[in-house]
């Protein structure tokens, strides 16, 4: 019997951790993720010219928490006369970027079309069964993003999700 009021008691216990944490920080989680096999640094660098070379792409000008360039990035997609507007990061931390030198990505966290649809997944704007509005989404990225960064890496992506 002693043994199943310990449980009880560490489960009782857990309960209010497990609401708490589920009630602070919350997370933009991945609306899609890329992957190459090259350093972070390297695919830092390349994004630049990409988004210095397209004129379909401007990157917000504003530094912040989510346009420090490094970290996460902040950037308007026309495609089509419509703006999109897309915030990614690259996975890790600094110690993460020093020593994978084969393996990085990044993520797409937050973007919005024109009318302001979309979000995150995490936030629930671009869940799993907004597949329509996520298509959508992820169109101009891949289109005037993604494969312009792959040709200059003369790599394919893969997508680990």
């Amino acid at each position: 019997m002693d043994k199943y009021l310990k449980w009880n008691t560490v489960i009782i216990c857990s309960i209010p951790y497990l609401f708490i944490s589920c009630i602070g920080g919350g997370t933009h989680g991945s609306i899609k993720a890329y992957q190459y096999p090259i350093s972070k640094y390297t695919l830092d660098s390349t994004v630049q010219k990409v988004i210095a070379l397209n004129p379909k792409i401007q990157m917000d000008t504003i530094k912040d928490y989510y346009n420090d360039i490094h970290t996460y990035v902040t950037m308007d997609i026309m495609e089509e006369g419509m703006t999109y507007n897309y915030i990614f990061r690259y996975a890790g931390d600094t110690t993460y970027w020093d020593t994978s030198k084969n393996l990085s990505d990044l993520f797409i966290c937050y973007a919005h079309d024109k009318d302001g649809n979309g979000g995150s997944e995490g936030n629930g704007g671009v869940s799993w069964y907004h597949l329509g509005l996520k298509r959508k989404l992820i169109k101009p990225f891949e289109t005037e993003f993604i494969s312009k960064l792959d040709s200059m890496l003369k790599l394919k992506h893969i997508n680990p999700n």
